[in-house]
């Protein structure tokens, strides 16, 4: 068992073994890194003027497919006409983007980006003030 193995990691590897007696060894393996979700940024602070339009951005990394959610309250967000979702693959990873229209003083709070894929669930909370 490797510990902490990174993807850069990922590869096929030659093992050899010689002793003084008798003939030497070699095997090739091949070492697959499980990689379950991670955020390069994480507890990010945005503010907007009320009636503004804001965005917050998650970009998870880790294995593909990521699914990402986001959660206010414990409530999913939908698609709604003051609340759009998208989501686009990147060179370095899955990004998901939150658009909050016309922004109110009740839009405050904490929103939570949460990624998951087959190795693992991570979540990135934003804190968001509207004044």
């Amino acid at each position: 068992e490797i510990m902490r193995a990174k993807q850069r990691q990922e590869g096929r590897y030659l093992c050899e073994a010689n002793n003084s007696v008798g003939n030497g060894l070699s095997k090739v393996v091949s070492l697959s890194v499980n990689e379950p979700p991670w955020f390069s940024q994480h507890a990010a602070r945005q503010k907007a003027m009320v009636g503004e339009t804001a965005t917050l951005a998650c970009e998870a990394k880790g294995d593909a497919p990521i699914t990402i959610i986001w959660t206010r309250d414990s409530q999913t967000i939908e698609n709604q006409p003051r609340f759009d979702m998208s989501e686009r693959s990147s060179d370095s990873g899955h990004v998901s983007e939150l658009v909050i229209r016309l922004t109110a003083l009740e839009d405050s709070g904490v929103y939570v980006c949460t990624a998951t894929n087959a190795h693992g669930t991570l979540a990135s909370e934003f804190h968001f003030l509207v004044q």
